[in-house]
């Protein structure tokens, strides 16, 4: 008989879709011109290796006028470990197994009228951060001998760069599409690219 986490295998990779916003990219540039970037709660201070210990200041997310609202919206100013998602998308990924995770309501603008039903997705990497000599094999041994990892639905790895992806499972994926989620696209993963 499969065991449950086989059947997340193959892995895919979760990516912005650049050409689907239709202006200029990223769409999300700016804070707004009063943005204090060096504050205590500044978005550059969210630690990308656990939850965050205080409320960040979003001020506002100001999306490019030319540029579509779609369910991930790729930003410059915001870190890396974590997605800007629409309401739906986040409502998707409450099916799922996620890491240590958190939901942040994003008070957004675009072509100058507030936009609601936007989150940031804070998800830090929930592994140690893996030596950039060891192989695909030894990751992925390391990802299989512990439970908490091969059962989630989406591992975000920002170190070694060469992982530095957000993974899903074959479910996940499956869903994604179902939903036809607008401005992702899939790639193909550096680890579990088959099924086990």
């Amino acid at each position: 008989m499969e065991s449950p986490s086989a059947t997340k295998f193959p892995w895919s990779t979760l990516d912005v879709d650049p050409t689907a916003f239709g202006g200029p990219y990223p769409p999300h540039q700016t804070m707004g011109k009063t943005y204090d970037y060096a504050g205590p709660n500044s978005v550059r201070q969210i630690p990308g290796d656990r939850l965050a210990d205080f409320e960040p200041d979003f001020h506002t997310v100001m999306i490019e006028a030319k540029s579509k609202l779609l369910d991930l919206i790729p930003s410059s100013p915001l870190p890396s470990y974590g997605l800007i998602i629409s309401e739906r998308f986040r409502r998707l990924l409450e099916g799922f197994k996620l890491p240590p995770h958190r939901y942040y309501p994003l008070p957004m603008e675009h072509r100058r009228q507030p936009i609601a039903g936007y989150f940031w997705l804070h998800l830090p990497q929930p592994t140690p951060e893996w030596e950039a000599t060891l192989s695909i094999t030894q990751i992925e041994q390391s990802i299989l001998a512990d439970p908490a990892l091969r059962e989630l639905d989406l591992l975000p790895v920002y170190r070694p760069v060469r992982f530095g992806y957000h993974f899903l499972s074959r479910p996940l994926r499956h869903a994604i599409e179902q939903a036809n989620l607008q401005g992702i696209r899939f790639g193909t993963a550096k680890l579990f690219r088959t099924a086990r």
